[in-house]
């Protein structure tokens, strides 16, 4: 054999342009977390006399294929692994984790040996197009194996190829003597996991259209309402179902939930059924009530998909109801919680402090709505803000509920009740006023100075939004609450203030006190805060 030609060989390999169609991923003998799975579309080929292969994917030992030591082979004689395409499928991409073992030409042979191969579509070395071998082991060009079959997953096992379209893949172990192989050392090759990506290039197709109550048109429709279809597919099969309502996507399913087979990581060729006859069921609930374009959808294993024409239809659901005993005369009463018994709907609060609100729902004959979902929403106190929704919270047996908001800015809180859930208005609700003071933080320096000295203070309104702009009023405190304003200042976008001050001619060991005082402003939505007291003392 002229081994010059087969660097060239591998050196030059030919990748073919990646065909447009879907693909799908099988995996074969382990997965990448290495738990051990079949090999399908693997098979052995062993017609030659002296050859052997033994699938050990159960037990983690791989694929492996090989000749007896003893045996005499003759010329091209191969033992191999082959993984085969399914019916209209190519392979388009695969990663292979395997290793060998070669071995010389043998007893009274001069050159050849047992030598490890891996080719696309036919065990040929076309020295001129090199399309067929794509890696090799040669004994007498000083390869001894490949890989290290100790660690299986291991990078140095790997060999990769993408845009492909091939039919079939064979790693094996060939007899390369222009005569015969003697008998001479053990030769194998393992293929120990393999992922093949397969091109899928037809989508599936509706043999028998939908029909049923869902899209049978001329009326409206409400509640669940049923499709009954027939599909058929080549390549790796159908693998789900789903609703296509004014073009998107909604309730996509297994189209087969009994193929276990068909379920990523794919361990099979053909992971799901060819054919299905299926009937399914949609809930126009979850739609708004009004006209509809609905059409159902059939996605094969690569990906592929068909969607069917679709039926106009209109929908008109009353809704479910909101809560066991559901009223549209509901009554709904909400309140902070307080260790009094008197209940209150307004409550300042410190900053950062938050205040549960609890409540009751009772129908017209004041029995309790229990299990309703009620909607809480809020407006910051400034002018133009806008509702912004906070969450829901769910009333029990007695029809109480108990929801906690985060501490934020003043603002107005809205609890709302609709009986059905398709109703655009609330049946009752109850409006609650939270005003939290504003955090201010205030400091000086320096805290000693001279009679004549200067002084610097830096503060900070804590919470937002609105802070830029706003006015703080630094006071000086004397006695019997009284204080005198030193400066009004304001803040900037981050909150922060600043002023400088300085003493005329204050007595030695004189303490001042300092107060920074946020007053209630329409702009700025917290209520009158202050700082805590800074001093200052005159040597």
């Amino acid at each position: 054999m002229r081994w010059g030609l087969v660097v060239g060989l591998l050196a030059g390999l030919v990748w073919y342009g990646e065909a447009r169609a879907g693909t799908y991923d099988v995996y074969g003998c382990l997965l990448p977390d290495g738990e051990p799975v079949p090999a399908h579309g693997w098979g052995p080929s062993t017609q030659w006399p002296g050859t052997y292969a033994y699938d050990g994917c159960a037990s983690l030992a791989g694929l492996t294929a090989g000749m007896d030591a003893a045996a005499t082979t003759s010329h091209a004689t191969y033992s191999a692994w082959i993984f085969d395409a399914p019916s209209d499928t190519t392979i388009s991409s695969y990663a292979l984790n395997h290793t060998s073992q070669t071995a010389g030409p043998g007893t009274g042979v001069p050159s050849g040996g047992r030598n490890h191969w891996l080719f696309h579509d036919a065990p040929v070395t076309d020295f001129p197009e090199s399309r067929y071998v794509q890696n090799a082991c040669v004994w007498a060009m000083g390869c001894r194996g490949l890989g290290e079959p100790l660690q299986p997953l291991a990078p140095v096992n790997r060999i990769e190829r993408s845009g492909l379209q091939i039919r079939r893949i064979i790693d094996a172990l060939q007899c390369d003597s222009a005569t015969v192989c003697g008998p001479t050392d053990p030769a194998s090759v393992t293929v120990w996991a393999s992922r093949i990506g397969l091109a899928d290039p037809y989508p599936p197709a509706f043999s028998s259209a939908p029909s049923g109550p869902l899209v049978a048109g001329g009326g409206a429709v409400e509640g669940e309402r049923s499709v009954m279809f027939r599909a058929e597919d080549r390549g790796g099969g159908i693998a789900s179902v789903a609703f296509v309502v004014d073009g998107a996507k909604l309730e996509e399913q297994a189209a087969d939930r009994t193929a276990k087979s068909c379920a990523r990581p794919y361990t099979s060729t053909v992971p799901c059924p060819l054919a299905v006859e299926k009937i399914v069921t949609f809930d126009t609930n979850q739609i708004a009530n009004g006209p509809h374009e609905i059409a159902v959808a059939i996605t094969d294993a690569g990906g592929n998909r068909t969607v069917s024409a679709p039926i106009n239809v209109k929908v008109h659901n009353p809704g479910a109801a909101n809560g066991a005993h559901a009223s549209r005369f509901a009554r709904l009463d909400a309140w902070f919680e307080t260790r009094s018994t008197r209940h209150r709907d307004s409550a300042t609060l410190p900053y950062a402090r938050t205040r549960a609100i609890v409540g009751t729902l009772v129908d017209e004959a004041g029995a309790p709505i229990n299990d309703a979902v009620l909607d809480v929403s809020a407006v910051a106190a400034r002018p133009g803000a806008s509702t912004r929704s906070l969450g829901q919270v769910a009333t029990d047996v007695a029809g109480r509920f108990r929801y906690l908001p985060r501490a934020g800015s003043s603002r107005k809180l809205t609890i709302g009740y609709r009986a059905f859930h398709l109703d655009t208005a609330p049946s009752a609700t109850a409006t609650l006023n939270l005003s939290v003071r504003a955090g201010v933080a205030l400091n000086v320096r320096p805290r000693r100075v001279s009679s004549r000295g200067r002084i610097a203070f830096s503060g900070r309104l804590r919470g937002g939004p609105g802070r830029a702009g706003t006015q703080v009023v630094i006071y000086a405190l004397g006695g019997a609450r009284s204080r005198i304003p030193v400066a009004t200042v304001r803040a900037n976008a981050k909150g922060q203030f600043h002023y400088r001050y300085r003493f005329r001619n204050s007595a030695p060991g004189v303490t001042y006190r300092f107060r920074a005082v946020m007053h209630s402003q329409a702009s700025y939505p917290y209520a009158t805060g202050n700082s805590r007291d800074v001093t200052v003392r005159i040597r």
